[in-house]
């Protein structure tokens, strides 16, 4: 618990009004919000309005930042009567025992409105002789007369409560009347702006205000909304009437309308207020649970459950609930009236409690009605056991669905292919080994089910006797092939027979499924025989494809010495196979890497130094050869020219550097020359592979020449990279001249160096001292007297530099203008006292001026002013004054002494 709490900030923050100005038209609904900073949650400030034309409601908010603001809103409807009137919020902040006074937020509305009070000026004339010296107003009000006025003319507001007036004429001799004069024109009813409701659950109360004339009658116009109604109306003055309707503890759970009627002789104004619904406290009631979408919902769909109640004050809490066969478990406690879940076919009962301060209701239970495909199919058979071929079978589908299955298919499953037999959840037919898998198929109008596929157990001879090779049925040479035997059959096969045919001629050659064998081109067909108790069935006759891979390939060349490059070439590719040679491939090898460069047996090309070693590839459908590469000698130019530089490419200036030249040739480079390129010129520098050289910022570009007896190459030009630290450091602006204090000035920071300058920095300069400002290349700031004088500095990994001071020239208004007098000290009273104004300005003062304090009377326009001394000199101030405004000094110090004689 916090005894004493005092806030210790040196000056109160001022609060903060939204919107900070006003324009409305009467009639408009307005709302001010007054916000302040709140340093301590615990000690928030106190808001007060000046002026209340309405409800103030006040909250404590937090903001993204973790801070605390107090926030008054102040709601009323724009009248005449609020226009230029001052409405301002203040803040007052509690320090303890030291008091701080209250800080406001000012504003004065701007509201627009209709021609009202208007003003009738009368004249009152007689003929008399004398002249009427005296004239009178009278107002009439029944038998009472009331002066309202003493010249001949009067200026009265038809608003007023004036119906019937008369003027007097008064000479010496005698008094004179005018008639009574009605003013008051007729107007039609019309109700007021200022007309509003107000309340609670406790009671509400609506204002309805109108004006008329004559004076209009008010009638309320609702339907049964409460039995604690009262209702009074009270006259403002002849022509406006104020009718107020207050409902005691009223309580509709919708909305009410309430109709203000407002009627005299010349018509009648009609008002509707909408006031809320209210009702009584008390812990929730008729909760329910609403389901979207309502209706069957599909498996695993999204579905909204909202649980509402009706509770005063409103539910904090809502609790979710699943029932399952009376056994209740809690989902979720939450806030949020709404469950989102996934639709299941096992969580169908559902509902909700609310609860709130004064205590908690639980809905009735709400069943899903939770749709869902086919599932669980199963197929039964009967009967159970193998049934011989062509015997009767039957087979029964079942599924569990909602809706209930509507729809039932038999397939056939023979191996990928699927065949339709039957639609009906029960099937007979006759027992087949080409149907003794089948499945069966489940549909409703959510989605389908398949069953396993099942397996019946049919008995029949052997058939489909068939010889798989491994490896397949062509085989290499020499290899070991294995060839199996297969039949269908049931009961399975109990003897295999493999049988060797010579031209008709059949000699048993194994008794087992399985028959390994060596693989030989004199291999001769072969079949296999299956048998079960039910009879046999022999397989086709199978030969062996006995095939080999390209062999022995090689490659000739045409003709067989050094070539020169560009001459013409033949190579031919030659090799044993079988099958024969399909496609042949001819590779150029360049190190590791091998480019296609042709597909024929025969190749015809242009000597290369590219292309001086190459092989050939001969395929079949078996496998592929290659020939052992074969390299042309071919002479060439040199070529590929380059230079290496160590060491690397960026070297700090002044350091030694060394450059190498490469290139290929053939017969091999015999001469090597340097070059320095100065924008064109070429100059000899060096004449072996190896350059070694002093780096500098100025070095020219350089490259190689390479040259062996077929001719030259050069290299590309290498331009050295070559590091120095910052130098030339520099600032621009983007724009010159003078500067207004407070506006943005953006300088740039750049500078010569290698590698780049990796940081700028920026200082103020102030005498001797050098103030760190920010880093970046570019600085944005304000403008100010204090930072003229600016410089920055740019850095890299090799050293600094800084650039000049840059001075900015800061334009700004006169500040701290003051005054000295001379004399300094007492002075007596009328004698000459010399008064100086001084002020710091830029551009400098242009005018000087002197001021009386009470009303501004200018009294002298110069930096020096000579008057005497008086008790009165303290109200006078100097104004300074140069292009971009004034400053006035305090009033002036001086310390006037009187002198009095007494005479005896």
């Amino acid at each position: 618990m916090i005894n004493n709490l005092s806030l210790l900030a040196e000056a109160p923050p001022a609060p903060t009004l939204t919107p900070p100005t006003l324009s409305v038209t009467e009639g408009q609904s307005v709302s001010l919000q007054c916000s302040a900073p709140v340093p301590c949650p615990s000690v928030p400030p106190a808001l007060t309005w000046s002026s209340v034309p309405g409800p103030i409601e006040e909250t404590l908010q937090q903001q993204q930042d973790g801070t605390f603001v107090k926030v008054s809103t102040l709601t009323f409807t724009a009248a005449p009567s609020h226009h230029d009137r001052d409405i301002s919020c203040s803040a007052a902040y509690n320090r303890g025992s030291d008091s701080v006074p209250q800080v406001s937020a000012p504003l004065r509305p701007s509201v627009t409105y209709q021609p009202r009070n208007t003003a009738v000026s009368l004249r009152c004339s007689s003929d008399a002789n004398p002249a009427a010296e005296q004239y009178r107003w009278y107002k009439a009000d029944g038998g009472a007369q009331t002066l309202i006025g003493n010249s001949s003319v009067i200026d009265i507001k038809v608003s007023e409560n004036v119906s019937h007036i008369f003027c007097e004429a008064q000479n010496e001799l005698g008094i004179g009347r005018s008639v009574v004069t009605q003013l008051n024109e007729h107007s039609s009813a019309r109700i007021l702006p200022s007309s509003s409701c107000t309340g609670d659950s406790s009671q509400m109360s609506c204002v309805c205000e109108a004006e008329g004339n004559p004076s209009p009658q008010m009638h309320w116009r609702f339907s049964g909304i409460s039995t604690n109604i009262s209702i009074t109306n009270e006259a403002l003055n002849d022509m406006s009437v104020r009718s107020v309707i207050t409902v005691k503890e009223p309580q509709w759970r919708d909305p009410v309308s309430l109709v203000c009627h407002s009627s005299n002789t010349r018509g009648s104004d009609t008002q509707t207020f909408t006031v809320p619904a209210f009702q009584r406290r008390g812990p929730p009631t008729n909760t329910r649970v609403t389901v979207s979408p309502s209706g069957p919902v599909a498996e695993h769909t999204d579905v909204t459950l909202t649980c509402s109640s009706e509770a005063n004050p409103a539910v904090e809490l809502y609790s979710w609930y699943k029932d399952d066969g009376g056994a209740h478990a809690l989902i979720v406690n939450s806030s949020f009236a709404v469950l989102n879940i996934k639709a299941s076919k096992d969580t169908t009962a559902f509902f909700c409690q609310s609860q709130n301060d004064l205590g908690t209701d639980v809905s009735a239970v709400t069943r899903l009605n939770v749709q869902y495909q086919p599932q669980s199919t199963t197929v039964s058979v009967t009967p159970r056991g193998p049934v011989d071929e062509h015997s009767n079978v039957t087979v029964t589908c079942s599924s569990e669905a909602n809706p209930a299955v509507q729809h039932y298919r038999w397939y056939k499953a023979d191996g990928g292919a699927l065949s339709l037999i039957g639609n009906s959840a029960v099937l007979n037919f006759r027992a087949s080994k080409d149907s003794s898998q089948i499945f069966c198929e489940a549909l409703n109008d959510v989605g389908t089910d398949r069953s396993t596929v099942t397996q019946l157990l049919i008995n029949y001879r052997p058939r489909n006797t068939r010889v798989t090779v491994r490896p397949q049925t062509s085989v290499r040479e020499h290899s070991h092939v294995s060839l199996t035997c297969s039949s269908d059959a049931s009961p399975a096969v109990q003897h295999y027979r493999w049988y060797k045919d010579d031209g008709g001629a059949l000699t048993v050659i194994g008794n087992s499924a399985v028959l390994t064998m060596n693989a030989s081109k004199d291999t001769t067909a072969v079949f296999c025989e299956a048998q079960n108790d039910l009879g046999t069935d022999n397989s086709t006759v199978t030969r062996l494809d006995v095939q080999y891979q390209p062999q022995s390939t090689t490659v000739s060349v045409t003709p067989r010495g050094p070539v020169d490059e560009h001459s013409n070439v033949t190579v031919t590719c030659s090799s044993e196979a079988n099958p024969a040679v399909q496609h042949y491939r001819w590779y150029k090898a360049d190190g590791g890497a091998l480019s296609l460069i042709g597909n024929s047996a025969v190749l015809n090309f242009r000597a290369s130094k590219d292309s001086s070693q190459i092989f050939c590839e001969a395929l079949n459908d078996v496998g592929t050869d290659r020939s052992a590469v074969t390299q042309l000698l071919i002479n060439y130019r040199p070529r590929n020219t380059r230079v290496t530089v160590q060491p690397q490419t960026s070297v700090r200036e002044h350091s030694h550097v060394s450059l190498t030249c490469s290139s290929d040739a053939s017969p091999a480079v015999q001469h090597y020359r340097w070059y320095k390129d100065d924008g064109g010129a070429l100059t000899v520098i060096g004449n072996s592979a190896v350059l070694t050289m002093n780096a500098s910022k100025d070095t020219t570009a350089v490259f190689c020449e390479a040259q062996n007896d077929l001719g030259t190459d050069n290299s590309t030009v290498t331009r050295l990279d070559v590091q120095y630290s910052p130098r030339n450091t520099t600032i621009s602006r983007l724009s010159f001249g003078p500067v207004v204090e407070n506006d943005d000035v953006t300088l740039t920071c750049s500078s010569d160096a290698s590698p780049a300058a990796r940081l700028y920095r920026w200082y103020k300069a102030d005498a001797e001292t050098d103030t760190h400002i920010r880093d970046s290349a570019v600085l944005t700031m304000k403008a100010s007297k204090d930072t003229t004088q600016i410089f920055c500095e740019a850095l890299n990994d090799l050293g600094t530099d800084r650039s000049a001071v840059t001075h900015l020239d800061v334009r700004y208004h006169p500040r701290n203008t003051r005054v000295t007098v001379s004399p300094s000290g007492p002075v007596l009273e009328h004698h000459i006292v010399t008064l100086e104004c001084s002020s710091d300005a830029n551009p400098v003062v242009q005018r000087y001026s002197w001021h009386h304090a009470d009303g501004g009377t200018l009294i002298g326009n110069s930096a020096l002013l000579k008057m005497n001394a008086s008790k009165n000199i303290a109200d006078i101030f100097c104004r300074a004054q140069n292009d971009l405004g004034t400053d006035d000094s305090s009033n002036i110090p001086l310390d006037v002494q009187c002198t009095y004689s007494f005479s005896v």
